[in-house]
């Protein structure tokens, strides 16, 4: 994870699992208050050792010219590389957009053909 915008992301997939749990399986509040903080426990632990991990490699940059720093046009810049690791968690939040959805309409189907449940 590389900022907190990652970590409130992880935690953002945690509630959305909550939410799919209690529509489909009706799972008592309890459960889902315990997974909601256990998996906000574990992807903040995730953060603080990739932080940690990251520690000391990091090079010093020179800012005496920052007023003149100016971006490259978009067009000379090469494209972004991602590693495997990135490409897979890519991957895997694909995979779990195209379930929650497929759930969501699926849900949205038995509401309109079966009535309220």
């Amino acid at each position: 994870m590389e900022s907190i915008g990652d970590l409130m992301g992880g935690f953002a997939v945690v509630l959305s699992w909550q939410n799919l749990l209690y529509m489909f399986i009706g799972v008592v509040l309890g459960v889902i208050i315990g997974v909601l903080v256990g998996g906000a426990a574990i992807t903040l632990l995730a953060w603080l050792a990739s932080v940690l991990w990251r520690r000391g490699g990091d090079e010093v940059i020179d800012r005496a010219g920052r007023a003149e720093w100016r971006m490259p046009p978009l067009d000379q810049l090469p494209p972004p590389g991602l590693t495997r690791l990135e490409k897979t968690w890519m991957t895997v939040l694909r995979a779990y957009l195209v379930i929650a959805g497929g759930l969501v309409l699926f849900r949205i189907a038995q509401l309109a053909f079966v009535g309220h449940a």
